[in-house]
């Protein structure tokens, strides 16, 4: 019996294929790194478009966590500090059904500001990153056994905390957790990481901004009178709408005020501009006429008096259009009398006129017309009397009104202005022009170009 070897080197096949397996490997892990870069890029790009120029806090960050489940985890809650208190302001889960056992388990068991690893978090701004994650630590770290039981529902397997930053300070944390096995990719903390800073300045932007907000409404609203005063046999109403949504505060104003023992001034008017500068000229408007009027009883030599003043105080441009009205009304004589006829006194210093509203009567606007003041050193104002019977109503209002676009992108105008009043003729005399603004509001869709002011008066 012959036996026949055969030698055969495999060496440079075994070579080629170690070559080929190490080629697949470092191709599969490129496509790995590249896949978390996409996702980088994605979630980053789709947080920063959520974050831009955010105004719900709570709903932004909802986004968040909700953008956080479809990349990085299974489970996403995010936590604030504010006032040294924790706010719980949102959960989001892969599985649906559970994000309300989620939040119940969030509110039920909420996070402990005092608690070592929260604090310990927001303060060294370092992540808390367990990549595999099981029922020991839960049974280490948890002291409350139906705590420990609840935990155990949600079948955590992996777990990263990132804190949210802002201004080089923690505020608060987000947590994430992968469930059923799946892990967080280590490549997905600084991912984290950066997700949370973001997510920390802009809720440091919305705090500003709704700081910077309260503000402007506080300022705005010291422009405007608390409540309208209450005048014996008339009937007032007023309504204010600024024309942003931003933190601009608006230039429309009215005012009603009482001189001596029974003269009233009624007084609404739009100074150009907004912000700051504006707010300053229309307290100045505002107190000045207060502190001319009680000189006079002439609506149109008040306006003359305002505008020198005007002239000395405000900026090279500045100016304003307002109406102003004055009557007298005395309690003993129109207590009497109710239905007794009301004379007012009108002057308009290049404001639209008031409209005036007759039952049986189509609704006309006041002859009165003049000169914006604080332009021109002279200027043509005449007061304009008016005899007011009972049932009737003066509108007084701002170019905000008129010049609101409706929905086919036409202005209201005059016409639709005294539409609006007719309709609303037979409203509580006391809410009428909240009534008309609002049915304006309502005609625009909400959108509002400019400031609105309105004023009734009526006996």
């Amino acid at each position: 019996m012959e036996v026949v070897g055969v030698v055969v080197d495999i060496t440079d096949r075994r070579k080629t294929e170690r070559d080929r397996d190490a080629a697949v490997a470092a191709r599969e892990k490129a496509v790995r790194r590249a896949g978390a870069v996409e996702r980088r890029i994605a979630l980053l790009s789709r947080a920063a478009d959520l974050l831009d120029a955010p105004f719900d806090l709570d709903g932004a960050l909802a986004q968040v966590a909700y953008l956080a489940i479809g990349v990085i985890a299974d489970w996403c809650t995010v936590d604030l500090l504010t006032d040294g208190r924790i706010h719980h302001a949102a959960v989001a889960h892969r599985d649906p059904a559970m994000v309300a056992r989620a939040r119940q388990v969030k509110e039920q068991y909420p996070q402990d500001v005092d608690e070592p690893t929260f604090r310990h978090i927001i303060t060294s701004l370092e992540p808390l990153f367990v990549e595999v994650f099981d029922d020991r630590l839960i049974d280490d770290t948890v002291p409350d056994p139906e705590y420990r039981r609840i935990l155990r529902e949600f079948q955590m397997s992996s777990f990263l905390v990132v804190p949210l930053i802002a201004g080089g300070k923690g505020i608060g944390i987000i947590t994430l957790v992968g469930c059923h096995g799946r892990h967080i990719d280590p490549d997905d903390v600084n991912l984290a990481v950066d997700l949370g800073r973001r997510a920390g300045a802009a809720v440091e932007k919305i705090r500003l901004y709704a700081q910077l907000h309260e503000t402007a409404q506080v300022l705005q609203s010291s422009l405007l009178p608390a409540s309208l005063p209450d005048i014996p046999g008339v009937t007032l109403s007023a309504h204010y709408r600024s024309g942003t949504e931003g933190l601009e505060i608006g230039g429309d104003f009215y005012d009603v005020f009482r001189t001596g023992r029974d003269r009233w001034w009624v007084v609404l008017g739009d100074v150009c501009g907004k912000g700051p500068a504006a707010a300053a000229l229309t307290a100045a408007v505002r107190y000045t006429v207060r502190a001319v009027a009680p000189d006079s009883d002439d609506a149109a030599a008040v306006l003359r008096r305002l505008n020198t003043v005007l002239l000395d105080q405000a900026a090279e441009g500045q100016f304003t259009s307002l109406v102003l009205a004055t009557f007298q009304a005395s309690a003993i004589e129109r207590a009497a009398n109710d239905l007794a006829p009301l004379t007012i006194s009108v002057a308009s210093a290049g404001h639209p006129a008031p409209l005036l509203l007759s039952p049986g009567r189509d609704v006309v606007p006041l002859a009165c017309s003049g000169t914006v003041v604080g332009l021109l050193p002279d200027i043509e104002i005449e007061s304009t009397s008016v005899t007011l019977e009972p049932g009737e109503t003066l509108l007084f209002y701002t170019d905000g009104a008129t010049e609101a676009r409706l929905l086919d992108g036409t202005q209201l105008g005059e016409s639709g202005l005294a539409a609006l009043l007719v309709a609303h003729r037979d409203e509580e005399s006391t809410r009428r022009a909240e009534r008309i603004g609002r049915a304006l509001v309502g005609l625009t869709d909400g959108r509002l170009r400019d400031d609105l002011a309105l004023l009734t008066l009526g006996i």
